[in-house]
């Protein structure tokens, strides 16, 4: 956004290595933009986080300075082969999916599949899968009837370890149909 005419000055860029080296886990972020909007954020940021893995910030920042371009061009071509295994299994076990262009996270919608609410699909279909799911409903407020038979799965893994929650996913699909 803050490439576009007009807007670097009304942008506030907010990223972590996590985001940018596909480790989650790794919450280590930082926020670029005008000063005037940073103050406001490094103002609030004291009450919002009190568990900083200082250790970690110098090699991050480290690691910052020797991003490639082949780095970016080989993880976008990673995750687009990871999207594309993750969709083709969830669509063959009946999930519609939103297939993302800029995340590594999907959001599928099981109502062909179950009735139940999101939390409770993904505490007890998925267990008996062992793969796990993200209730979207924990990203909305109380009450907001929005995306209750939606799920959010993610393909920043291994491929191996996709393969290995396709393998699952098929055998509870199975499992279903008995």
């Amino acid at each position: 956004m803050a490439t576009w005419p007009g807007m670097r000055d009304r942008t506030l860029t907010i990223s972590s290595t996590g985001k940018l080296f596909a480790m989650t886990g790794w919450k280590i972020g930082w926020t670029t933009g005008r000063a005037e909007m940073l103050a406001a954020v490094q103002s609030t940021y004291q009450y919002l986080t009190f568990c900083m893995s200082r250790p970690l910030q110098v090699p991050m920042g480290q690691a910052l300075l020797q991003l490639t371009p082949e780095y970016e061009t080989t993880l976008i071509r990673e995750y687009r082969e990871h999207r594309t295994l993750l969709t083709d299994v969830l669509r063959a076990c009946q999930f519609q999916i939103r297939v993302p262009r800029r995340a590594y996270f999907m959001v599928a919608d099981y109502s062909a599949i179950a009735t139940t609410d999101d939390r409770s699909f993904a505490l007890n279909p998925l267990n008996r899968s062992r793969v796990a799911a993200i209730p979207m409903s924990v990203f909305l407020s109380p009450g907001c009837p929005a995306l209750r038979t939606d799920a959010s799965d993610g393909f920043c893994k291994q491929v191996d370890t996709l393969w290995t929650a396709a393998a699952r996913l098929h055998a509870a699909r199975l499992e279903r149909r008995r």
